[in-house]
């Protein structure tokens, strides 16, 4: 029998899924399901991300966040903690 990771980790989240992993949040961008209103976005790497058209409004972010060279998080909305 295959447990999903969401069914190993029930237990510490409950009925909630557990949260994507960075790695996940990344792709999803890159496939343009952009739309991350706000999605927790603390000591994510999204340097090669295309973030285009993306909805990043009430986003959080850290320090640690790192953003494409060009891209303004503060005017598209992102929240920094």
């Amino acid at each position: 029998m295959v447990v999903s990771d969401f069914e190993a980790n029930n237990e510490f989240y409950g009925d909630v899924p557990p949260p994507l992993p960075l790695v996940s949040v990344q792709r999803l961008v890159e496939e343009r399901m952009s739309i991350l209103r706000g999605a927790d976005l603390l000591g994510a790497d999204l340097a090669g991300a295309n973030l285009a058209g993306a909805n990043l409004t009430a986003a959080q972010a850290d320090e640690d966040t790192s953003w494409p060279d060009g891209f303004d998080p503060i005017a598209d909305g992102v929240i920094f903690e």
